[in-house]
């Protein structure tokens, strides 16, 4: 099991889900706005467009993370040994 606070707990899992679906969503909105008079297929390539902006954010994400590690987020409250029957 483990054990960290629940206020950590949350800002991390905001940060690996929200920004990158806040990405996605703003890539795709920009693309149908920019591109709308431009291209006859505008959907798909909002959607490409999205999908490229979701995929830079995660690895914005993992440069911060590596740059701004901090040790003993979570730590193992207990281990629960399996009994062999």
């Amino acid at each position: 099991m483990l054990e960290t606070e629940t206020k950590k707990f949350m800002r991390q899992a905001y940060m690996v889900y929200g920004i990158p679906l806040v990405a996605l969503i703003v890539g795709i909105v920009l693309g149908i706005n920019g591109i709308v008079s431009i291209v006859k297929d505008y959907e798909t390539n909002a959607m490409v467009i999205g999908f490229i902006m979701m995929f830079l954010s995660g690895g914005v994400l993992k440069i911060l993370d590596n740059r701004f590690k901090i040790e003993d987020q979570m730590r193992v409250k207990r281990l629960i040994e399996k009994e062999n029957k």
